[in-house]
């Protein structure tokens, strides 16, 4: 088995400016993966200081969501703040943060928060899960447009 193909990509948050202050979400069904990794995208920032006020996921079963600790971002390292903000790129769009989600432990369900700050930015979330149960066989299991193995 080649594990790159036992894999399934999501768009979380599709590529989008978020006002100042403005938040968006997206999740993810995780049944049937091991693992998730989850990339915020940023657009090339105006300032170092353009940083979110709020990025965090938050996994549930249901319709209850609970924030993941460790995977809650902040100014300062607290008991509800796993880690501190990165400054951001501004000569170039980037990966602001990844997250590796080891999903043994997590919910079914995994949800992403982004609130820009001081400026509206552009903001893309997405994840690839893992490890799968069974191989996807098809283009929609993958959770892509087109499936092409080389």
């Amino acid at each position: 088995m080649i594990h790159a193909q036992d894999s399934k990509g999501a768009v979380l948050i599709k590529p989008a400016s978020i006002a100042t202050n403005g938040t968006s979400t997206g999740k993810v069904d995780c049944r049937g993966f091991d693992y998730l990794t989850i990339d915020v995208i940023a657009d090339t920032a105006a300032a170092v200081t353009n940083k979110p006020t709020v990025l965090k996921l938050s996994e549930a079963d249901g319709t209850s969501y609970a924030d993941i600790v460790a995977c809650t971002g902040g100014t300062v390292t607290s008991a509800s703040v796993g880690f501190v903000f990165a400054s951001m790129g501004t000569s170039a769009s980037q990966i602001y943060t990844r997250f590796h989600l080891d999903l043994h432990k997590r919910k079914r369900y995994i949800k992403a928060s982004v609130t820009s700050g001081t400026a509206a930015l552009i903001w893309c979330v997405t994840g690839n899960l893992t490890r799968a149960g069974e191989m996807p066989a098809s283009a929609t299991e993958a959770g892509v447009g087109k499936l092409v193995i080389a």
